[in-house]
Protein backbone atom coordinates (compact mmCIF):
# COMPACT_ATOMS: atom_id res chain seq x y z
CA UNK A 1 0.00 0.00 0.00
CA UNK A 2 2.82 2.18 1.29
CA UNK A 3 4.32 1.95 -2.54
CA UNK A 4 1.27 2.23 -4.38
CA UNK A 5 0.66 5.86 -2.45
CA UNK A 6 4.52 6.71 -3.42
CA UNK A 7 3.69 5.82 -7.00
CA UNK A 8 0.50 7.44 -7.26
CA UNK A 9 2.55 10.54 -5.65
CA UNK A 10 4.71 10.69 -8.41
CA UNK A 11 2.58 10.01 -11.58
CA UNK A 12 1.10 13.63 -10.04
CA UNK A 13 4.38 15.66 -10.02
CA UNK A 14 4.91 14.66 -13.70
CA UNK A 15 1.73 15.51 -14.91
CA UNK A 16 2.83 16.45 -18.91
CA UNK A 17 2.96 20.17 -19.83
CA UNK A 18 0.02 22.07 -21.80
CA UNK A 19 -0.47 24.71 -23.93
CA UNK A 20 -4.14 26.03 -24.74
CA UNK A 21 -5.71 28.97 -26.06
CA UNK A 22 -8.13 30.99 -24.18
CA UNK A 23 -12.06 30.70 -24.90
CA UNK A 24 -12.19 34.39 -25.81
CA UNK A 25 -8.81 34.39 -27.53
CA UNK A 26 -7.32 36.62 -26.06
CA UNK A 27 -4.42 34.74 -25.25
CA UNK A 28 -2.37 31.43 -24.91
CA UNK A 29 -0.54 29.67 -21.86
CA UNK A 30 1.63 26.60 -20.54
CA UNK A 31 1.21 24.76 -17.42
CA UNK A 32 0.26 21.38 -16.05
CA UNK A 33 -3.52 21.61 -15.62
CA UNK A 34 -6.73 20.75 -17.52
CA UNK A 35 -8.90 22.83 -19.81
CA UNK A 36 -12.09 24.05 -18.09
CA UNK A 37 -15.21 25.83 -19.29
CA UNK A 38 -14.29 29.03 -19.22
CA UNK A 39 -10.23 28.96 -20.54
CA UNK A 40 -6.85 27.81 -19.72
CA UNK A 41 -6.63 26.45 -16.28
CA UNK A 42 -3.36 25.70 -13.71
CA UNK A 43 -1.46 27.36 -16.32
CA UNK A 44 0.56 30.92 -17.28
CA UNK A 45 -1.20 33.02 -19.57
CA UNK A 46 0.58 35.11 -21.63
CA UNK A 47 -1.96 38.25 -22.66
CA UNK A 48 -1.47 40.09 -26.06
CA UNK A 49 0.99 43.11 -25.35
CA UNK A 50 3.33 40.57 -23.40
CA UNK A 51 6.52 41.27 -23.70
CA UNK A 52 6.56 37.94 -26.06
CA UNK A 53 4.68 39.77 -28.27
CA UNK A 54 6.24 43.03 -27.83
CA UNK A 55 9.87 41.13 -29.34
CA UNK A 56 8.09 39.73 -32.08
CA UNK A 57 6.59 43.05 -33.32
CA UNK A 58 10.22 45.12 -32.66
CA UNK A 59 12.08 42.55 -34.29
CA UNK A 60 9.58 42.36 -37.43
CA UNK A 61 9.96 46.73 -37.44
CA UNK A 62 14.28 46.01 -37.39
CA UNK A 63 13.99 43.84 -40.63
CA UNK A 64 11.90 46.44 -42.49
CA UNK A 65 13.93 49.02 -41.47
CA UNK A 66 17.10 47.01 -42.53
CA UNK A 67 15.65 46.08 -45.55
CA UNK A 68 14.62 49.57 -46.15
CA UNK A 69 18.19 50.83 -45.82
CA UNK A 70 19.48 48.12 -47.74
CA UNK A 71 17.56 48.92 -50.76
CA UNK A 72 18.13 52.86 -50.09
CA UNK A 73 21.88 51.88 -50.68
CA UNK A 74 21.68 50.11 -53.72
CA UNK A 75 19.60 52.43 -55.29
CA UNK A 76 22.00 54.95 -54.40
CA UNK A 77 24.96 52.75 -55.64
CA UNK A 78 23.43 52.27 -59.36
CA UNK A 79 22.90 55.92 -59.82
CA UNK A 80 26.49 56.23 -58.43
CA UNK A 81 27.58 54.22 -61.15
CA UNK A 82 25.20 55.92 -63.47
CA UNK A 83 26.20 58.79 -63.19
CA UNK A 84 30.22 57.69 -63.41
CA UNK A 85 29.70 56.26 -67.13
CA UNK A 86 28.30 59.70 -68.10
CA UNK A 87 30.92 61.41 -67.02
CA UNK A 88 33.18 59.14 -69.01
CA UNK A 89 31.69 59.65 -71.81
CA UNK A 90 31.22 63.44 -71.53
CA UNK A 91 35.34 62.85 -71.03
CA UNK A 92 35.62 61.11 -74.07
CA UNK A 93 33.89 63.77 -76.08
CA UNK A 94 36.00 66.44 -75.14
CA UNK A 95 38.89 64.20 -75.78
CA UNK A 96 38.12 63.26 -78.79
CA UNK A 97 37.83 67.32 -80.32
CA UNK A 98 40.89 67.62 -78.52
CA UNK A 99 42.59 64.71 -80.60
CA UNK A 100 40.66 65.76 -83.64
CA UNK A 101 42.38 69.32 -83.54
CA UNK A 102 45.86 68.07 -83.32
CA UNK A 103 45.24 66.01 -86.04
CA UNK A 104 44.62 68.65 -88.27
CA UNK A 105 48.00 69.55 -87.51
CA UNK A 106 49.69 66.84 -89.53
CA UNK A 107 50.93 66.77 -92.85
CA UNK A 108 47.96 66.09 -95.56
CA UNK A 109 49.63 64.03 -97.88
CA UNK A 110 50.44 60.47 -98.49
CA UNK A 111 50.39 58.49 -95.83
CA UNK A 112 49.26 61.37 -93.52
CA UNK A 113 46.89 61.89 -95.67
CA UNK A 114 45.03 58.09 -94.38
CA UNK A 115 45.98 58.44 -90.89
CA UNK A 116 44.13 61.92 -90.87
CA UNK A 117 41.04 60.43 -92.63
CA UNK A 118 40.89 57.33 -90.30
CA UNK A 119 41.23 59.78 -87.58
CA UNK A 120 37.86 61.71 -88.82
CA UNK A 121 36.05 58.15 -88.86
CA UNK A 122 36.70 56.84 -85.68
CA UNK A 123 36.21 60.53 -83.99
CA UNK A 124 32.91 60.60 -85.56
CA UNK A 125 32.04 57.20 -84.67
CA UNK A 126 33.34 57.54 -81.19
CA UNK A 127 31.08 60.89 -80.59
CA UNK A 128 28.27 58.75 -81.82
CA UNK A 129 28.50 56.26 -79.74
CA UNK A 130 28.81 58.68 -76.91
CA UNK A 131 25.74 60.40 -77.85
CA UNK A 132 23.64 57.51 -77.83
CA UNK A 133 24.90 56.78 -74.02
CA UNK A 134 24.34 60.41 -73.28
CA UNK A 135 20.79 60.52 -74.48
CA UNK A 136 18.29 60.99 -72.40
CA UNK A 137 15.81 58.10 -71.14
CA UNK A 138 13.27 57.80 -69.13
CA UNK A 139 13.98 55.24 -66.19
CA UNK A 140 14.36 54.74 -62.34
CA UNK A 141 11.11 56.31 -61.86
CA UNK A 142 10.80 56.47 -58.09
CA UNK A 143 7.61 57.33 -55.22
CA UNK A 144 6.27 60.90 -56.33
CA UNK A 145 5.62 62.59 -52.70
CA UNK A 146 1.69 63.55 -53.57
CA UNK A 147 1.30 59.76 -53.94
CA UNK A 148 2.24 59.84 -50.47
CA UNK A 149 -0.15 62.26 -48.94
CA UNK A 150 -3.66 60.52 -49.86
CA UNK A 151 -5.75 60.06 -47.10
CA UNK A 152 -5.42 56.07 -47.07
CA UNK A 153 -1.93 56.76 -45.77
CA UNK A 154 -2.47 58.88 -42.80
CA UNK A 155 -2.98 56.10 -40.01
CA UNK A 156 -1.06 53.31 -41.94
CA UNK A 157 1.97 52.26 -39.43
CA UNK A 158 5.36 53.41 -40.30
CA UNK A 159 6.47 49.47 -41.38
CA UNK A 160 3.77 49.73 -43.74
CA UNK A 161 4.78 52.77 -45.06
CA UNK A 162 8.45 51.59 -45.90
CA UNK A 163 7.47 48.76 -47.29
CA UNK A 164 5.46 50.44 -50.02
CA UNK A 165 8.40 52.56 -50.72
CA UNK A 166 10.81 49.43 -50.62
CA UNK A 167 8.58 47.78 -53.35
CA UNK A 168 8.63 51.19 -55.41
CA UNK A 169 12.64 51.62 -54.84
CA UNK A 170 12.82 48.04 -56.40
CA UNK A 171 11.18 48.60 -59.68
CA UNK A 172 13.07 52.27 -59.81
CA UNK A 173 16.50 50.05 -59.33
CA UNK A 174 15.22 46.95 -61.87
CA UNK A 175 14.96 50.25 -64.60
CA UNK A 176 18.01 51.82 -64.05
CA UNK A 177 20.00 48.69 -64.05
CA UNK A 178 19.16 48.37 -67.65
CA UNK A 179 19.60 51.85 -68.32
CA UNK A 180 23.45 50.80 -66.81
CA UNK A 181 23.99 48.29 -68.37
CA UNK A 182 22.98 50.17 -71.73
CA UNK A 183 25.24 53.05 -71.06
CA UNK A 184 27.96 51.12 -70.28
CA UNK A 185 27.95 49.21 -73.80
CA UNK A 186 28.14 52.52 -75.59
CA UNK A 187 31.12 53.36 -73.12
CA UNK A 188 32.81 50.29 -74.22
CA UNK A 189 32.77 51.05 -77.79
CA UNK A 190 33.72 54.19 -77.44
CA UNK A 191 36.66 54.15 -75.52
CA UNK A 192 37.86 50.99 -78.14
CA UNK A 193 36.96 54.04 -80.82
CA UNK A 194 38.57 56.19 -78.56
CA UNK A 195 41.88 53.82 -78.54
CA UNK A 196 42.27 52.77 -81.84
CA UNK A 197 41.64 56.55 -82.76
CA UNK A 198 44.86 57.49 -80.28
CA UNK A 199 47.06 54.50 -81.85
CA UNK A 200 47.10 55.59 -85.31
CA UNK A 201 47.40 59.64 -84.09
CA UNK A 202 50.49 58.79 -81.97
CA UNK A 203 51.81 56.19 -85.11
CA UNK A 204 51.24 59.47 -87.37
CA UNK A 205 53.31 61.48 -85.14
CA UNK A 206 55.98 59.28 -85.00
CA UNK A 207 56.29 58.53 -89.22
CA UNK A 208 56.46 62.43 -89.07
CA UNK A 209 58.84 62.50 -86.44
CA UNK A 210 61.06 60.18 -88.72
CA UNK A 211 60.89 62.00 -91.66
Amino acid sequence: MRAQALLENQLSLTVPLRIGVTADGGGFGVGGGGFGGDGFEGGLLLEPGSDMEHTRETTSENNVELLYTYTESILKNVNANLDQATAKLTAIIAFSGVLLKFTMDLPGEGYFFSSKFLICVLTAITTGFCGAGLLSKSSGDVLKPEELIKPEWYSASPEKFRLYIIRQWIEAIAQLNVLLLETTHYLNWAIGCLVLTSIIFAGSIAISLIH
